[in-house]
């Protein structure tokens, strides 16, 4: 069995937590991360404002992905998103693998016609990056572990007697 199975096979044992708003969910995060050692949190906040990646690498991968188009006329093209933090961002999934053998990606609400946000993780198995898990979900912390491989914290969007809601689940 390789590593990438075991990770994913982890990965589906999570706990959940559910706020009515914005602010009942950011209170229950406070409220966890206090019982944690904060130097092991990351929060993550992705906008999608900026016009080149952080690492040239990034938009590289998205190409091999296949996940952007070399036909967008602008930034509000959402069915021809360009390779680009404008749609798309990059996360390593382990300190111990590089981003070109392993990486989570954020993709924009709207983007292909999709209407929220999607995580998407990727694995490059025998020379390929394969598609090994997804979520409809936006990633909004990073818990460092002593695996190697972060605890994530995604944020899931639901609709609850016409009111939105928020589950945030850690895998």
């Amino acid at each position: 069995m390789k590593i990438s199975s075991l990770i994913f096979s982890i990965l589906f044992l999570f706990s959940c937590t559910s706020g009515t708003d914005e602010s009942d969910s950011k209170s229950e995060n406070s409220s966890v991360s206090n019982e944690l050692d904060s130097s092991n949190i990351v929060l993550i906040e992705t906008l999608f404002d900026k016009d080149e990646f952080d690492d040239p690498q990034k938009e590289i991968l998205l190409k091999e992905l296949k996940l952007c188009s070399s036909k967008n006329r602008g930034i509000d093209d959402y069915m021809n998103p360009s390779c680009s933090p404008r749609f798309f961002e990059l996360f390593s999934l382990s300190k111990n693998t590089p981003l070109s053998d392993a990486m989570i990606v954020q993709i924009k609400a709207k983007t292909n016609g999709f209407p929220l946000r999607r995580l998407v993780v990727f694995v490059r198995e025998n020379g390929v990056l394969i598609k090994v898990n997804g979520f409809v979900a936006n990633l909004i912390e990073k818990r460092t572990t002593s695996s190697g491989f972060d605890d994530l914290l995604l944020r899931f969007n639901d609709k609850d007697q016409g009111q939105d809601v928020f589950f945030n689940c850690l895998f």
